[in-house]
């Protein structure tokens, strides 16, 4: 499990008079042709976003308290899941546990099983 967690100063900044959100920001400076957008990211880029390490987003991904797709042994964390986070961090104001974006066990199989 990974809490993300916001500092004040991103807090302050989004919700901040008349200034853009971080995600305005980043989707302006993309020009609709830009595709290059990745979909999905490696557990190296998660963890630098997230400011983890990469075991720390390994670790909970195999206890299953971290949204993942698991394509012959390679882990890929969807960019959605990581952009959902921080909107809900954000506009709650408040910690988020990664185990909020996984799915529930199904037919007495856990999802973060291999």
């Amino acid at each position: 499990m990974l809490k993300l967690m916001v500092p004040k100063w991103a807090v302050t900044w989004t919700v901040g008079a008349g200034l853009p959100s971080p995600r305005s920001v980043r989707r302006s400076a993309m020009s609709k042709s830009d595709v290059s957008v990745p979909r999905f990211l490696t557990v190296g880029q998660a963890a630098k976003l997230l400011g983890v390490s990469a075991m720390a987003v390994y670790r909970a991904v195999d206890e299953g308290g971290f949204p993942a797709v698991r394509t012959r042994g390679r882990i890929s964390i969807p960019a959605k899941a990581i952009d959902a986070m921080e909107e809900v961090a954000v506009s709650e104001v408040r910690a988020v546990d990664s185990i909020e974006f996984t799915l529930p066990m199904r037919n007495g199989v856990d999802a973060g099983s291999r």
